[in-house]
This record gives C-alpha cells, structure tokens and sequence, in this order.
C-alpha cells in the first residue's frame, strides 16, 4: 500500500468541508415551502397549508441520506436549511427597512449589519456546518426520530419533557396574548400594491383619494412626487390677479408650490397700495398606506395554530434533548440515582410534614411575641422611637426630612441681656 493510500485510509471521515449541496438544498425547500403556502387562499387553508408543505420538507428531511450517502448529509439538510432561511428572511428585512428609510444613513447602518452579519455567518459556518459538526449531529440523533436507551430512565424523562413543554406552551400563548399572534411574514420588496388607509390632503386632489383606494407601486410613487411639489391652501379664500386673469383660491386647495410663492409674492406688493389679502398654506400630508397582496414568505401561521406549530418545533427538540447520548446518559443517572432512596411511606410523611409546620408556626409564635415584648420595654424607657402616622412610616429615611436647626437667636439675646 502506498504511503497517499495509508494518509487516506488514516483519515478521519467527515472531517473539513462545507456540505454545500445539502445545506442548499435544505434552504431551497423549505423557502419553497414556505412560499407556496403563501399562494393558498387566505385564511385557515394558508395557514393549514403551511403545515402540509412544511410537513413535507420534514419528511424529505428523511431521506437526504439516500440522496446524499455521505456521513451528516441530513443534519447538514435541516441545520442548513433552517440557517439560511433565517439569514434570508434577515436580508430581506434590511432591504425592506431601506426601501422605506432610504438616505444616506439608512444604507451606512445597513453597511455595518451586513458586516457583522458575514462575520456571524463565518462564524456559524465555521463551527456548526463543517463535515465533522454536522457528522457529530448525526451520530447524537439531532435530526432523526430516534431513541437512545428507550427503557432506561422513562420517569425522569418524562417528567423533564412534560415540564420543558409546559413551558413551550405556556411561552406560545404569552406570545399570541402579548400581541405577536398574526402571521411572521417574510416580504419580499418592491413587491405587492398599496392601498389607502387615511387620504389626509390627497382627499382635496384633482382626483379625491378616498380610504380603501389602491395603487401598483409605480402610481403610488407618482403620487407622492405629485403631492410633493404641491402645498394645501388654508386660512381664508384669496383673489388674485395673475397675467390679467383673475382667480381665486380657497382653503382645501392644493396648488403647486412655485405658483404659491408666486401670489405670494403679489400680494406682498399690493399690501403696499392697501390690499390686505394674505395666501396662507402649509406642506401637503402623503396618504396613509397599508401594503396588500404582497409576496413572501409564510414562516408562521396566526392565532392558536401559531400556538400548535410552536408547540409541535417545541415537542421535537424536547424529544431530542433527551436522546441525546451525553444528557440521556444524565438523566439515567439521575433516574437511578432515584431508585436508590428509601421513600417514606405516606402516613409517615403526613406526620413528619405536620411536625415540621406545627414547628415553624411555634417558632414563629415565640420569635413575634419575644419582639413585641422588647419592644414595649425598649419604647417604654425611650431606647426607641417609633413614627406615629402612617406617612411617616412608610417614608423612605433618604425622603425624611432634616431635623430643624436649633433656633439661637433667644439664647444669643439672653446671654447678651446678662452681659
């Protein structure tokens, strides 16, 4: 055997790389997952879709090794795909916030984030989707729905699962309570129309907007350019004289701004022959928008199936947990460790436990009336002072105020009377 051969075979398996094509694969379908249920129609059948077609990128998740044979191909599949999906639904996030920020500072910040989210991507890659990291997952069943010692430590194992999801849950419904129970979309910009929610001045337009209104984006970018160059008269109606033809304009109407300055400007020099027209106006107020049928991403359903899906991602990692070989082996431990105490048997332990508070509420007795007593005495002979009102009891001793300063004026004119 060749010395290249004998490095080969010495070789440890899995060890270096990127899995490329499994982690990328991964990402693909579970995107197109979460696309598709987007296309369903709205309501409980996108949201129940979004359990279908992620479902089904579950079960694909399954046989990644047959597709890919290499060790940690489907721990590289679901980590890499669970991954970049976060770190796309990131970037899509900062293009939208520059999309309604813009200027100069909103792509400084976006600039630093995309700096220091290479170096979290370098170092995530770096550490968790290497061939032996993800060679290692597999080995401890991070990605499978198998058991490590499934007879051994059942009792502490369950009790840890029931009260790990009991927390799930309960976390679930605090979130959906706190506000946070609609759809977690992922928008893709420069996508999707607008519609009007509040005209504010564009109801005073040549064309009156009105609530309910809708606009592609091209026309809705129209209108605020239109609306930028415009200023909304108010105060009271003016007449003026414009290249011989007379016009009037009254509060509500929206002029452009050059022919603003323009009567402006009129009026100020027929104020010197003692007209006392004034034109009053003020910057016109851009429509109040929502944006509707909007492409995206579904990564979570609304309301109590947002609870459900939680729930069900809780239960699996949960599941995990204890079947991973280093906590399992812990918890078996534990469980044995468990079996070894000598338990009282129940009328014992009623009478033991009533010992113990008949005892506490002795000594507590004793303890109250010992102060009480003290107390009396060392109030009775001046060694304490208690406040009076209940104020002053409950006033802090930073929030008491300083004690007067003796007055001595009269003692200074006593002394001086002796002298």
């Amino acid at each position: 055997m060749s010395e290249s051969a004998i490095a080969q075979a010495g070789k440890p398996e899995g060890k270096g790389g990127f899995p490329v094509l499994e982690a990328l694969m991964g990402f693909v379908m579970l995107a197109l997952a979460c696309f598709a249920a987007t296309w369903c129609p709205d309501g409980l059948g996108r949201d129940l879709a979004w359990f279908v077609f992620v479902g089904a990128w579950a079960v694909l998740a399954a046989f990644v090794p047959r597709i890919f044979p290499a060790k940690g191909s489907r721990s590289a599949f679901v980590i890499g795909g669970i991954f970049f999906l976060a770190l796309f639904c990131l970037a899509l996030t900062l293009l939208n916030w520059m999309e309604r920020s813009g200027g100069q500072q909103a792509f400084l910040i976006s600039a630093v984030l995309v700096v220091f989210l290479t170096i979290g991507v370098r170092l995530f890659i770096s550490r968790f989707l290497t061939r032996s990291a993800v060679a290692a997952m597999d080995d401890q069943g991070w990605t499978s729905l198998g058991s490590f010692k499934r007879v051994q430590g059942q009792r502490v194992r369950r009790l840890t699962m029931i009260t790990l999801l009991i927390a799930v849950v309960t976390g679930s419904m605090s979130l959906m309570n706190a506000g946070y129970g609609a759809r977690w979309f992922a928008e893709l910009p420069l996508s999707g129309k607008f519609e009007i929610v509040d005209p504010h001045d564009a109801k005073y337009n040549k064309i009156p907007l009105k609530a309910g209104d809708s606009f592609s984006r091209e026309q809705y970018q129209t209108l605020q350019n239109d609306l930028k160059d415009l200023v909304l008269v108010g105060g009271e109606a003016v007449t003026v004289t414009i290249d011989g033809a007379e016009s009037s304009f009254k509060p509500g109407d929206l002029i452009p701004r050059d022919l603003a300055k323009k009567i402006q400007n009129i009026l100020r020099d027929g104020r010197r022959e003692g007209d006392s027209q004034e034109l009053k106006t003020s910057e016109a107020v851009l429509p109040e928008t929502r944006k509707i049928d909007q492409l995206g991403m579904l990564l979570l359903p609304e309301g109590q199936l947002k609870v459900v899906a939680l729930s069900i991602i809780g239960f699996f990692l949960i599941w995990r947990l204890v079947n991973v070989p280093s906590f399992a082996d812990f918890l078996i431990a534990t469980d044995s460790e468990m079996s070894k105490v000598s338990w009282p048997p129940l009328k014992k332990l009623w009478r033991d436990t009533l010992v113990v508070v008949t005892g506490m509420f002795l000594m507590g007795g004793m303890i109250m009336a010992m102060d009480w007593v003290w107390r009396g005495v060392l109030t009775s002979i001046s060694v304490l002072q208690f406040p009076a009102t209940t104020d002053d009891k409950n006033r802090s001793e930073d929030l008491k105020p300083w004690p007067a300063a003796p007055d001595n004026t009269a003692a200074a004119a006593t002394a001086g009377q002796k002298q």
